[in-house]
């Protein structure tokens, strides 16, 4: 069997969330990502290890690796034409379909090793010129937090983002709490995060907070990669970040409710 250098498997277990069994692989190793705005960062995905990422979306199972966040798939019920409607929204930026389902089914063929921390530790690795971007899909709160710390400490830098952060303040340091109102932004700093916040339109940004500097609002001035604000409390910045919600989910967050 030939395994894929590009991922290791860096997690495989029960989800801290519900128990159920998840894998977290990281990708990137030898293949650099050619997103625009994250740059070539490290991606990790937090996948169900027993069901493919499309089975667990369509039948609620990836509540294990999402928790409870708001932009999980949920029913929208609206009057049109004086007839009660109801329709499925889903306002995940992630198209499961493209990336976690490539990983997931490289994962159940066997083509990934199983890192090796106290090797990697010990004896070198290629990751010290690296940031990790913890959580490409999947909450990091699924996954110990000893793993993240160990992935984080073993890079250059990293990013990552949670919407666990009412449950889950050992993330702080490492991850922005992922707040959708004002409300919300208050709340979790009060818990010791900084924030990302994406905002409608209409919404102003709050002292302490700065657009996204590799948004296209802030006219794309650098990439996540060389960025490095989202990284929790462990960035020297006061600044929280926030977004103008974009692209093809824009208008289903409207649609939910979730920004005005």
């Amino acid at each position: 069997m030939t395994l894929n250098k590009n991922g290791l498997i860096i997690y495989q277990g029960p989800s801290l969330l519900d128990g159920m069994p998840i894998v977290a692989i990281v990708t990137g190793l030898t293949t650099k990502s050619a997103n625009s705005k994250t740059g070539a960062e490290l991606q990790t995905w937090i996948i169900r290890s027993d069901i493919s990422p499309r089975a667990a979306l369509d039948s609620g199972a990836d509540a294990s690796i999402c928790g409870d966040c708001p932009h999980r798939p949920k029913t929208i019920v609206e009057l049109i034409r004086g007839v009660l409607k109801t329709r499925t929204v889903r306002t995940c930026y992630v198209r499961i379909d493209n990336a976690p389902r490539a990983v997931y089914e490289c994962y159940k063929r066997g083509n990934y090793a199983t890192a090796d921390f106290d090797d990697m530790i010990d004896n070198g690795h290629d990751l010290y010129d690296r940031v990790l971007r913890i959580g490409s899909y999947g909450d990091p709160a699924a996954v110990p937090v000893s793993v993240w710390d160990t992935m984080a400490g073993l890079c250059a830098h990293h990013t990552g983002y949670t919407h666990q952060w009412r449950t889950h303040q050992s993330l702080a340091h490492l991850c922005m709490a992922s707040v959708d109102s004002v409300g919300e932004r208050a709340e979790a700093k009060l818990r010791g995060f900084r924030t990302f916040r994406p905002r409608g339109s209409n919404e102003q940004i709050w002292a302490n907070e700065i657009s996204c500097p590799a948004s296209e609002e802030a006219g794309r001035k650098t990439t996540c990669e060389n960025c490095k604000l989202c990284s929790g409390t462990s960035s020297n910045s006061p600044k929280s970040i926030t977004i103008q919600i974009h692209g093809p989910v824009s208008n289903a967050i409207k649609s939910a409710g979730i920004a005005a």
